[in-house]
């Protein structure tokens, strides 16, 4: 059957898997760096214990950047307990943090918040298991609406952050996506979402001198009667650190198990 494909047509098919893979790839990439840990993601392309990529090691985040929820006997003791679930407190804590970190002797760096239409907003990135959590510990009332309609009457809600966001509270807008790093803290089943400002990573592509990011390759096997494509890219990707310490984003850290 393949030989009466048309060459067309297998170069249709190579250019959607090929660009499944890579957009994968890139996600895993930018969450491992940003969270400074492969974790442990079942469904990653990448082994357990990877270190980054071409010698290009991931950055532990410090102290100052990483939030527990205060549900149960966490908080920001290094500890996580069963009961410390993904919650609005949590956000809440992150905004105030984030608003107050910054400059003075200690030397570090305050997270920029994004600009939208000359109002500030930071955005969380969580897990679907941690999605799961706020939704059911924002019951009082309607909640949950109420979050959603933040986000569909913000100013500038048209920009890329509020595309396919679940929604907004005080003013930082929410996305999930299941690529969040999974761990392991005190034997307790966690996830990191990132609380996110401007140039929380950064990423840099090489050419071979055509300026273009990704390479096509075509060659013929089997006496010409098998195409074979491969794609390439030569790129690197960091998370942003000054004076040891982390840049645009905070960690936080919460228990997170699948709700069987």
């Amino acid at each position: 059957m393949s030989r009466k494909r048309t060459l067309h047509d297998l170069r249709a098919v190579a250019k959607a898997r090929q660009s499944e893979w890579w957009a994968r790839m890139f996600d895993e990439q930018f969450f491992m760096y940003l969270s400074g840990t492969r974790g442990l993601n079942a469904d990653y392309l990448f082994p357990l214990g990877y270190q980054g990529r071409a010698q290009n090691a991931f950055t532990a985040p410090d102290s100052e950047h990483v939030l527990k929820s205060s549900a149960g006997a966490g908080g920001n003791d290094g500890t996580i307990a069963a009961d410390d679930t993904f919650d609005l407190a949590l956000l809440d804590r992150a905004v105030a943090r984030a608003t107050m970190m910054g400059g003075g002797t200690q030397g570090t760096p305050q997270i920029q918040p994004i600009m939208v239409d000359g109002e500030e907003h930071f955005v969380v990135v969580m897990n679907p298991w941690q999605e799961y959590d706020l939704r059911t510990s924002a019951s009082t009332g309607n909640e949950w609406i109420d979050i959603q309609k933040a986000a569909a009457a913000a100013e500038g809600r048209k920009n890329p952050i509020f595309k396919g966001s679940l929604g907004m509270y005080n003013n930082v807008v929410l996305h999930t996506h299941k690529s969040i790093i999974l761990d392991t803290i005190d034997t307790v089943a966690s996830a990191r979402a990132l609380f996110l400002g401007e140039q929380a990573a950064v990423c840099a592509f090489g050419s071979a001198g055509t300026g273009m990011r990704f390479d096509w390759n075509e060659e013929m096997e089997d006496r010409g009667n098998q195409v074979v494509i491969t794609t390439s890219s030569i790129f690197g990707i960091k998370k942003s650190v000054f004076n040891g310490k982390d840049f645009g984003v905070m960690q936080l850290q919460t228990a997170a198990a699948d709700p069987l």
